[in-house]
């Protein structure tokens, strides 16, 4: 095709919280309709400076991916204080 929509996001899954091997946080974001189910990378990153390497050892888990909407979970395989966010990276057909 010749037409592509490309978007990209980002959303704060931990600011300084304090972390557990095993412990979880879910994030959502929103964006304008695709026509299709559009491909989403999504890329975790440290944010501030006072996450530790809690921040560097997280696992990233797509569970729903529609026109208008991305969920996950990132998972936290480290004891410390965390601060991650997640750069996304969205491309599909327009509507």
């Amino acid at each position: 095709t010749s037409d592509a929509k490309v978007v990209g996001g980002y959303v704060t899954v931990s600011n300084g919280s304090t972390t557990t091997p095993g412990s979880e946080q879910v994030f959502s974001y929103t964006y304008s309709d695709f026509a299709y189910i559009p491909i989403v990378t999504a890329t975790p990153i440290t944010i501030e400076t006072n996450g530790t390497d809690a921040s560097k050892d997280v696992s990233v888990i797509l569970t729903n991916v529609s026109v208008g909407r991305v969920d996950g979970i990132v998972k936290f395989n480290t004891i410390g204080v965390s601060s991650v966010g997640i750069n996304l990276f969205i491309v599909g057909i327009p509507v």
